[in-house]
């Protein structure tokens, strides 16, 4: 049987982290507080993801060299 390796390369986009979240639809899908970022990091780190950045995601990909959880996130 053969050996099949996973490799999963991810990119996280955060509008706000925020202690409070301002009342409306939009708002709260679009806000996080900061203790349910926290709780997504850890999350990421129990499973051995890396935090790169987005670029290191395509150059590792391109060169075939991509770690088993390689994660950006960004912000906009």
């Amino acid at each position: 049987m053969p050996i099949i390796l996973a490799f999963v390369a991810a990119v996280f986009m955060y509008h706000h982290v925020a202690p409070t979240v301002q009342p409306g639809t939009y708002a709260r899908a679009l806000t996080i507080t900061p203790q349910e970022f926290s709780e997504q990091l850890a999350w990421l780190r129990a499973r051995g993801c890396s935090l790169v950045h987005a670029s290191t995601i395509v150059d590792d990909a391109r060169a075939g060299v991509l770690a088993s959880c390689e994660v950006a996130l960004t912000f906009d």
